[in-house]
């Protein structure tokens, strides 16, 4: 009974020890990337905002002939990721910021579309895809003209 107490000490020592380890280096991670961030709120938006608008435009050659459904579906989560990154840092905005927050819909629903035509070209008959596919390329060439307003609006003054 001893000896099996003591192998549970042990194997409970070395597991703490194991992760006492990796705790540093999964902070570490976190930190790199916040350092990386802006600290001003509007820099960061602008940040969040260009970051989305290259995920449309990758989601956009990814339904160019022939459509792509593993390369729009990658395109897809992507600008998911970016466009909740908006909205997060529109809720920490002091003042509400309209044209951002057009922009962010924009967004939202050029996502919606792509995630549609990637379940379209998944599953789907062709002609129903290609519809889907075409409502997605819109949605997503609205959401990149937006974006491109919005930045060159808001360019700071050289």
């Amino acid at each position: 009974m001893q000896r099996r107490s003591r192998r549970n000490a042990l194997t409970l020592l070395f597991l703490l020890t194991a992760l006492a380890a990796c705790l540093p280096a999964c902070r570490s991670v976190y930190d790199n990337a916040k350092q990386d961030l802006p600290a001003d709120l509007d820099e960061r938006l602008d940040a969040r905002i260009r970051s989305a608008r290259d995920a449309a435009e990758v989601g956009l050659d990814a339904l160019n002939d022939p459509p792509s459904a593993d390369r729009a579906e990658a395109a897809g989560w992507d600008l998911a990721k970016a466009t909740d990154s908006i909205g997060d840092v529109l809720e920490r905005m002091p003042k509400r910021q309209p044209d951002a927050t057009a922009l962010h819909r924009n967004m939202q629903r050029a996502s919606k579309a792509l995630d549609s035509a990637v379940d379209q070209l998944a599953g789907s008959s062709p002609s129903r895809a290609t519809e889907s596919v075409k409502r997605a390329q819109g949605s997503l060439r609205a959401a990149i003209a937006a974006a491109d307003e919005f930045l060159k609006a808001n360019a700071p003054a050289p």
